[in-house]
């Protein structure tokens, strides 16, 4: 998208992506390096692939582990902001319960967990897909033929108060989210009041069409903040693969770490309203830190860091 309202024509992705047999676009991460695939093919049978871009470039998306590999098709999924939790939906294997949203974890950068069906109120005995982890990382958006449906895939939300708490009541989104029709996989920014929604509607183009939404108010509990930042060398280049360290000003909580992009050295990360320290560290470059405030209805806010001085080892 370029700017806030036009959207720039769509290009091939690449043959690291794409292939002769069936790809789709699960999900993409706020920096826009990780993506979820969903594969078809001979040798995948609707399962999850990641893929990570490589500077400028995707590398082959890789199955995310050998329990991926089954007879039933994994739909919707997305993965928390953390980047350690995993939501996704699959059908049952006994197709008793439709589909179901599981989760895996995981504690380093390559080993999932074996997934678990997600307890609490969010299951049930018809299908629940597409699942969004919110920004937040406490929001988890999905649909749903259950929970009161107007007709269809509804899509719903339910919040958590904190990542270790389980989700509460799922709350139909309503009208005009929902129709009778079927409506599911939402795209929410981070302001909480635009984003995209699939439906089939009256007067679309054929069967499932892509319809833009933005409203005065949010739909979220907390509107966050997104913050773009790039850390450059004293020589004004791109501080390229630098870690970034983000934490509360006050309690000194951390509350991400990324690394910047190999090939342009930026980093993108949501935050809440509130203060924070952002501290960069880079092996030739050197460190630079700084105190940012986020005010509340606050959507965007761009951050430069210059290192000082390069350090030559």
């Amino acid at each position: 998208m370029n700017g806030d309202s036009v959207i720039s024509k769509a290009k091939n992705a690449g043959i690291n992506l794409n292939t002769e047999f069936y790809e789709e676009t699960m999900y993409l991460n706020i920096g826009g390096d990780v993506m979820l695939i969903y594969r078809e093919g001979p040798e995948s049978n609707g399962d999850i692939y990641m893929a990570s871009m490589k500077g400028k470039s995707w590398e082959k998306p890789v199955l995310l582990s050998d329990d991926f590999k089954t007879k039933v098709l994994e739909t919707g999924a997305s993965i928390s902001p953390d980047g350690m939790t995993l939501y996704f939906s699959a059908e049952a294997v006994d197709g008793k319960t439709g589909k179901d949203i599981w989760i895996c974890t995981r504690s380093n950068s390559t080993n999932w967990s074996k997934p678990e069906k997600l307890q609490g109120p969010i299951n049930t005995d018809g299908d629940e897909d597409n699942p969004l982890m919110w920004v937040d990382g406490k929001t988890l958006f999905f649909s749903s033929t259950m929970h009161g449906s107007m007709g269809g895939l509804d899509i719903f939300k339910s919040y958590r108060t904190s990542t270790s708490e389980g989700f509460g009541a799922p709350e139909n989104l309503g009208y005009p989210f929902n129709s009778v029709y079927d409506d599911f996989n939402i795209a929410l920014a981070c302001d909480g009041k635009t984003g995209f929604i699939a439906s089939v509607r009256e007067g679309g183009l054929g069967d499932y069409d892509i319809y833009k939404f933005a409203f005065d108010k949010p739909i979220v509990n907390v509107p966050m903040c997104w913050l773009k930042g790039k850390g450059i060398t004293s020589i004004g280049t791109a501080a390229k693969g630098a870690l970034v360290f983000v934490t509360e000003a006050v309690t000194g909580a951390a509350v991400a770490e990324i690394e910047a992009n190999e090939a342009t050295g930026r980093f993108d990360v949501a935050l809440a309203p509130g203060d924070y320290k952002i501290l960069l560290k880079h092996p030739k470059a050197g460190r630079v830190e700084s105190t940012i405030k986020v005010e509340a209805g606050q959507s965007r806010l761009d951050l430069d860091l210059v290192f000082l001085k390069i350090i030559l080892k």
